[in-house]
């Protein structure tokens, strides 16, 4: 069996980390896993594994990307393991997760800014072309993600080097106000979304209707 694997931000979100528990819930009414490991500063109420692991680079990017390779070097996670954030949500049953991609990275890159715009421009050269970074679980063999350097999206150089079934979704962020007051509408016909920072003003009462049963690692 295969296990879940999360990288965590050392200080808990606005909402003390209620996506992160709604996210377990999912992964457990949603798929058949072994268990799930979280990267970071350990939380007190969570009942997983722990990989101990404070935040050790300014960018939260690059931060994730040393978590998810400490997953990779340790030997008790499953390989490959499951990648998810704490505010991916499932909503049908999941088996397998392609490397989702939402069009070109180029096309992405027009619409970026900042210092991510950077990064991504730093990606063009270890990308197929594909803009894999979407907000969607991801599938990760251990030595394939090993091979990609610090300072660059780690989700389009893993989604141009992997093996896995390539599928184009449009990124199931929701970012908009209107979204979140449509949200019962916004979710029909898909499988997964993710939230954003100010998400669970609009729709714990959703996620309650959503997950209401505790998981496992609560």
């Amino acid at each position: 069996m295969i296990d879940v694997v999360m990288p965590l931000r050392d200080i808990p979100s606005p909402y003390n980390d209620e996506e992160l528990r709604y996210c377990l819930r999912s992964i457990e009414k949603y798929m058949d896993v072994r268990d799930v490991w979280c990267i970071g500063i350990p939380r007190d109420w969570l009942s997983v594994n722990w990989i101990p692991l404070s935040d050790r680079v300014k960018s939260r990017f690059g931060s994730a990307h040393l978590k998810i390779r400490a997953a990779c070097d340790n030997p008790f996670v499953s390989d490959p393991f499951i990648l998810f954030n704490d505010d991916f949500f499932l909503l049908k049953p999941v088996k397998e997760f392609p490397d989702y991609y939402d069009g070109t990275l180029q096309d992405r890159i027009t619409s970026a800014g900042g210092d991510y715009l950077n990064m991504l421009k730093k990606s063009q050269p270890f990308s197929d072309g594909k803009n894999y970074a979407t907000h969607t679980p991801v599938s990760i063999d251990k030595e394939i993600f090993k091979t990609i350097p610090e300072g660059i999206s780690y989700r389009i150089a893993y989604g141009s080097r992997s093996g896995n079934e390539k599928k184009e979704m449009k990124d199931p962020k929701i970012y908009n106000q209107k979204d979140h007051f449509d949200f019962r509408q916004w979710i029909k016909g898909k499988s997964m979304f993710s939230t954003s920072d100010f998400s669970f003003n609009y729709i714990l009462q959703d996620m309650k209707r959503l997950y209401p049963e505790p998981s496992r690692w609560e």
